[in-house]
């Protein structure tokens, strides 16, 4: 049911639907998933919706393609841009990294749902994704990008020993007084 609501853009079923606790990606026809669906007929609300219930939006059909591959509408293609830069991000997913920035959304846009101001290069340096903090700075990601908390890309990186992170964030530019919040 959710697989046929998200094709057909009926947002409230969708919501209806996860808030039952239907998997964002439970049904696949092909391997195509809701989010397959409500992206390649346009339907910027309920990807929205499947994102923020976790749908990926790097899961790859039996043909290979991503829900962003076959994404329909400019809203749809920045959404799911953000989402897939974000994923690829924490997990070191470097093609779907470069395939999310080739729509041409800025990295600092590409932001965790349920932090704000949480970014793919916070999650990349978190994750110890040296190449993935590499390619976000290389799309001018910001080194000093502070969440909600203030945390930087560079709190991340220190807090976990990640030094060869640390030094290409400073390198980058990162304000290395940088303090959250919290003072620290």
């Amino acid at each position: 049911a959710l697989y046929f609501a998200a094709w057909h853009g009926i947002e409230d079923t969708v919501r209806a639907l996860l808030q039952e606790g239907v998997g964002p990606d439970e049904w696949k026809y092909d391997g195509w998933t809701a989010l397959h669906r409500a992206a390649n007929h346009g339907h910027p609300a309920v990807v929205a919706l499947l994102l923020q219930h976790g749908a990926s939006p790097t899961a790859a059909a039996n043909d290979g393609r991503t829900p962003l591959d076959c994404a329909r509408g400019p809203a749809v293609k920045a959404t799911l841009g953000a989402a897939t830069v974000y994923q690829a991000a924490a997990s070191g997913d470097l093609k779907n990294l470069e395939k999310g920035l080739s729509t041409n959304i800025h990295p600092d846009d590409c932001q965790d749902i349920g932090t704000k101001g949480y970014t793919a290069l916070h999650t990349a340096s978190a994750n110890n994704q040296i190449d993935a903090v590499n390619i976000l700075l290389q799309h001018k990601a910001n080194p000093s990008s502070a969440d909600s908390t203030g945390i930087t890309p560079l709190h991340e990186a220190a807090s976990k020993g990640q030094t060869d992170i640390v030094q290409l964030l400073v390198k980058a530019g990162a304000q290395v007084s940088a303090r959250t919040l919290q003072g620290l």
